[in-house]
């Protein structure tokens, strides 16, 4: 796609020792990378361009040092130590060019910087931003005054003038601005366990007992800057103002520490028959702390904490056919970023406002990720309740796995979009994900294939409305209803993998794979009454030369028949709002990510 050269590097070294009683590894990782992730666009610049992008551009810089050891001892031969350690350093630049939701208007004979007046919510009012901006109002409150009072007015209209809270140069500009946030993150942790393998009740038994402790640390900083928009490139990154946003501005710290103790223990019933009873409890601490002093409602420490346990059955008919069902839980902490950003955030955040005397209904319903923390009420933890089944074995040549699954999200966290790049994270009763997951090898002479596919039926379980301003179905406060059985978005029901690779000589092979994904939902569009993204398949080509046991060259083409797919979708705001004249004439809020189209890779594989 135009202007999304991208660059990597990954530097990895290993050592490890090995006696006769214990061993020692050390691993050594580094990265450093430049990647242009440039986002999806609308379908009606999709037509015209599959390579366009729609606005740019969207630079991550990342650096990252890791190192990680783990040792085993055996004092006997019935019990084995294990312990690993790691510590994480990654910096992580952003710079994000986007279109402004600001507005530029002449009030009181003066030019100032707008928030809460579009253009499209003035057309039912017969007006535009240039009616109300020529200087007719002394400033944003007689502005605001005149539009909740206009004949066929919502009456909800909350116009603020941030100029006064500019910083940097002064120069104003409201066709876009860039999104730039530095991420400096540090964690480390330790995994001790203990194996003993001993006789229950003359029974073969095996008890493995651990202990687990994680930390992280964030210092987080973001800025948004106001620039002008290449209306060519439709690229913000070279035309940046120097002026600064302060309100969205954010400098905040925050830490996570988990400890978790867990078992496993199992036991052979008879020489087929296995029972696993396993456990673990974690305790999460998540704590956010302001540190520019401006935005005390971003404080906030929360602890979770839960016993999840588990249960299965292997039974081994013979050796070719072993069946396996169990029952389980799982549960996880929200993230720092969900818990700052969530629907309930604002009436913490107004209570702030009202406090400090100012007007409440200036609070944004909204945050921009990653680049904005809001305020901080909880979000429940999600607990997973899952059961599985399957058997896997082998039939002459061909090895088979067939597994059934069936897990249930309590409490689960989705995000719900309020607009362009921004959204909020909600807790959701319940959603579900059953289906099937199956895979076959084998060979035949020389071929060696394989097939593997899956079903996954994942679903809202719950009757509730969330946010999404862009679906036409959209109700006045710019909610969808949401009924047990919709498909969440963005995951499709079926996806099939089959190959082969052929020996042509003992040296030389050939292999190709064809991939096929279904259709998928739209991010917004979590009520399904819109088409959804259509599936896709594509094929894959790959050849493999080995010189010797040290040297082989390799060799594939991705997308062999260069075929145009989308592989996500996602409703937007209207294009035509973008100050581009390419895009004057689009109405379609229908963002699509194109598929990567024919590309050919070669390299080298060195062993020693």
């Amino acid at each position: 796609r135009e202007q999304s050269g991208s660059d990597a590097v990954n530097l990895y070294g290993s050592a490890g020792w090995e006696g006769a009683s214990g061993s020692v590894n050390v691993d050594l990782q580094y990265g450093d990378s430049h990647l242009i992730g440039n986002g999806p666009a609308p379908v009606e610049l999709l037509r015209e361009d599959r390579s366009a992008i729609f606005t740019a551009p969207d630079i991550t810089d990342n650096r990252l040092y890791m190192a990680s050891t783990r040792a085993t001892y055996s004092p006997t031969d019935l019990i084995t130590l294990t312990g690993s350690a790691f510590y994480r350093s990654t910096k992580t630049h952003s710079f994000n060019g986007d279109a402004s939701d600001y507005q530029l208007c002449t009030l009181g004979g003066r030019q100032v910087l707008l928030e809460g007046l579009q253009g499209d919510d003035l057309e039912p009012l017969n007006l535009d931003t240039g009616d109300v901006c020529n200087n007719r109002f002394a400033n944003a409150d007689a502005l605001e005054t005149f539009l909740n009072a206009a004949p066929g007015s919502p009456g909800d209209f909350a116009i603020q003038d941030l100029s006064p809270e500019l910083t940097g140069t002064g120069v104003l500009a409201d066709a876009a601005i860039n999104n730039q946030s530095d991420r400096d993150q540090r964690s480390y942790g330790t995994d001790l366990q203990a194996a003993f393998t001993h006789d229950l009740a003359s029974m073969r038994n095996q008890l493995i007992v651990g202990f687990a402790w994680f930390h992280g640390a964030t210092d987080f900083r973001s800025v948004v800057e106001l620039a002008r928009l290449d209306p060519v490139t439709r690229s913000s990154g070279d035309l940046g103002t120097g002026t600064f946003v302060s309100e969205e501005a954010t400098d905040v710290h925050t830490g996570n520490e988990s400890l978790s103790a867990y078992f496993t223990n199992t036991l052979e019933l008879t020489d087929k028959l296995s029972l696993t009873l396993s456990g673990r409890f974690n305790s999460t601490d998540v704590e956010l702390a302001d540190q520019s002093g401006d935005r005390p409602e971003l404080n906030g420490k929360h602890n979770f904490s839960r016993f999840n346990p588990a249960v299965g059955l292997t039974w081994s008919l013979d050796r070719r056919l072993n069946v396996y069902g169990g029952y389980s839980e799982s549960s996880r902490a929200p993230t720092p970023i969900e818990l700052a950003c969530n629907e309930g955030v604002f009436q913490l955040a107004r209570q702030y406002a009202i406090a400090a005397g100012e007007d409440p209904a200036d609070v944004n319903f909204e945050c921009r990720l990653p680049n904005a923390f809001l305020a901080d009420p909880p979000l429940a933890q999600v607990v997973a309740e899952s059961f599985e089944a399957g058997l896997r074995g082998t039939i002459s040549t061909v090895r088979y796995h067939v597994g059934f699954f069936h897990t249930v999200n309590n409490n689960d966290i989705i995000f719900q979009t309020t607009g362009r790049s921004t959204g909020l994270f909600a807790n959701v009763k319940q959603t579900q994900r059953m289906g099937l997951e199956s895979g076959f090898n084998g060979n035949w002479g020389r071929l060696d294939w394989y097939l593997a596919y899956s079903f996954l039926q994942a679903t809202f379980e719950d009757n509730f409305r969330v946010l999404s301003p862009n679906h036409p179905g959209a109700a006045a406060d710019g909610t969808i209803a949401v009924r047990p059985g919709d498909h969440i978005p963005g995951i499709p029901d079926h996806q099939l993998k089959l190959g082969g690779d052929y020996a042509l000589t003992p040296s030389l092979s050939i292999g190709l794979e064809m991939l096929y994904n279904s259709d998928q939902y739209l991010r917004g569009d979590e009520s399904n009454q819109l088409a959804p993204v259509s599936g896709y398949a594509i094929v894959n080509l790959r050849g493999r030369y080995q010189v010797n046991e040290h040297l082989e060259f390799f060799a594939k083409v991705n997308n062999l028949f260069d075929t145009n797919y989308e592989n996500f979708g996602l409703l937007g705001e209207d294009p035509s709002t973008v100050q581009v004249p390419r895009y004057a004439a689009y109405s379609i809020p229908r963002f699509l990510g194109p598929g990567a189209p024919i590309a050919g890779f070669a390299g080298i594989k060195l062993s020693l």
